[in-house]
């Protein structure tokens, strides 16, 4: 797994200046129940990062059959170490049924 954590930085002129400095981390695609091995890399990769906003943008899980706690425990596991100082949100893709919903409230 050659994961790569990507940081850039945006600059808008008409920022407010609540957030100068505020970090998000997005998170898409994992489909953890197909590649569970993301879980373990990724947590490796993001054990000591701290964020402002941690944005889950679908397509956590990927295999219909699967039980939904195969992705969510795996997520767990994959974002245990990220301290999010503000806010998680999260929106189910295509591929995540809607008792997703729970898992990722938890």
């Amino acid at each position: 797994m050659d994961l790569r954590l990507v940081e850039f930085e945006l600059a808008f002129l008409d920022l407010p200046q609540l957030f100068d400095g505020y970090r998000i981390l997005h998170v898409s695609d994992t489909h953890l129940d197909v590649y569970p091995e993301l879980a373990e890399a990724a947590r490796k990769l993001s054990r000591h990062l701290e964020t402002d906003l941690l944005l889950l943008t679908g397509d956590i899980h990927g295999r219909p059959r699967t039980p939904v706690a195969v992705s969510s425990g795996l997520l767990a596991t994959a974002l245990g170490g990220v301290r999010v100082r503000d806010r998680r949100v999260a929106v189910l893709g295509n591929h995540d049924p809607v008792e997703m919903v729970d898992a990722l409230e938890d």
